[in-house]
């Protein structure tokens, strides 16, 4: 039985020509390329037996190489380009991140369900912050997640107030932070899966989330990782001049003049993870909910809204960048959705896709002057 045994084992020979795609390929001796065209370095395992991942790789690397496609069915973004999640390989599990979820809950109890299932899907360890804005709200949330703290605010400043600035001083020594709350847009039918679609995207399953965290641990200088937008929001991803008016005091405080930005990104509906050195220019304005109007079911104008269009660049006045995913099954068009077999293709993704809001005129000459470090900060809002 053993002489069997062994020679069924007997190993196939193997195929010639086919190189495993877990080997590592980025870019190498870039100073020393032509027209900026990338180089595969390929630290060669050579696994004969899948070509087909091999084949994958090879094809997200030529999508690398185009131009973002552009269509006319999408209203034309600063950033239309983003990475499908879940990646196509199994990220390593970070050691000793320390993670934050926070959530305005305003629909509740009626969410409670859905929350518990969205949170099952991270599967590390992670703190749990709530908000609400009455104490009968409170004893559900304490009743059904009684390990999270939990803290009632005004019903003001949307989820914006809640999130930032009342547990603004809750986001130091954690290394990730997830921002979501129980959204209900119901003044348009075609918004009525928005807050699905967004929690989707950023813990839809383990995998999404694994994939989310893998883009911060494969790059140090990305600060914060949001959904692609839906597609009818697209038309209103925008920095009109009440925008301008409204931010415009609150980027002074961090050095940019958004009066001079010509284009303006955001994670529309305000969810995303992010390192909290990102959102450090938000937090650090401190802001009090007599900055922000009464409630009255506002769409648009308020400085809540401000804010949600101050995200991105909060993250580059930081010193970070920011990018989007995407779940493909949420997206008809899905030409700009780069698929992601590799960490190299995240790097490079993260590369040669990142757009910039911020350009020298839109800061001030004292932010001009200095790095984007914490020192930077602390200088501009001394002078301030």
């Amino acid at each position: 039985m053993r002489e069997n045994a062994s020679k069924r084992a007997k190993p196939v020979p193997p195929r010639r020509g086919v190189v495993h795609s877990g080997l590592t390929v980025g870019r190498a001796n870039q100073g020393a390329t032509s027209e900026g065209r990338a180089v595969v370095a390929v630290g060669v395992e050579m696994i004969w037996s899948y070509p087909w991942r091999f084949n994958r790789l090879a094809r997200e690397w030529r999508e690398l190489a185009r131009p973002v496609p552009s269509t006319g069915r999408l209203h034309p973004l600063p950033q239309n380009a983003s990475m499908a999640v879940p990646f196509r390989y199994h990220p390593v599990s970070p050691a000793n991140r320390k993670i934050a979820v926070y959530i305005h809950a305003f629909w509740v109890p009626e969410m409670l369900d859905d929350i518990e299932r969205a949170l099952e899907n991270i599967p590390f360890p992670f703190d749990l912050y709530f908000t609400t804005d009455t104490l009968s709200k409170l004893d559900h949330i304490s009743a059904r997640f009684g390990g999270a703290m939990a803290i009632i605010t005004k019903n003001i400043g949307r989820d914006i107030y809640p999130k930032l600035y009342a547990m603004g001083h809750l986001h130091d020594g954690y290394d990730y932070v997830l921002h979501i709350h129980t959204k209900k847009s119901q003044h348009r039918d075609q918004l009525k899966d928005w807050r699905q679609f967004l929690w989707d995207h950023l813990l839809g399953s383990p995998e999404i989330v694994c994939s989310i965290i893998d883009i911060f641990e494969q790059c140090p200088d990305v600060g914060m990782v949001a959904p692609q937008h839906l597609r009818f929001i697209r038309a209103f991803v925008r920095g009109d001049e009440e925008f301008k008016e409204i931010a415009a005091p609150l980027a002074r405080k961090f050095g940019v003049d958004v009066g001079k930005l010509t284009e303006i990104d955001f994670p529309s509906g305000s969810m995303f993870w992010a390192r909290p050195k990102a959102l450090e220019p938000l937090l650090r304005l401190h802001l009090n909910p007599s900055d922000f109007p009464e409630e009255k079911g506002q769409i648009a104008g308020t400085i809540a809204h401000a804010i949600e269009r101050l995200f991105f660049v909060s993250c580059e006045a930081a010193g970070f960048k920011w990018v989007k995913i995407a779940v493909p099954k949420w997206h008809s068009v899905k030409v700009q959705i780069q698929s992601v077999s590799d960490p190299a293709i995240v790097k490079s993704f993260v590369s040669r896709r990142n757009v910039s809001l911020l350009t020298r005129d839109c800061l001030f000459r004292k932010a001009q002057a200095r790095s984007q470090t914490a020192n930077h900060l602390d200088a501009l809002y001394d002078d301030s």
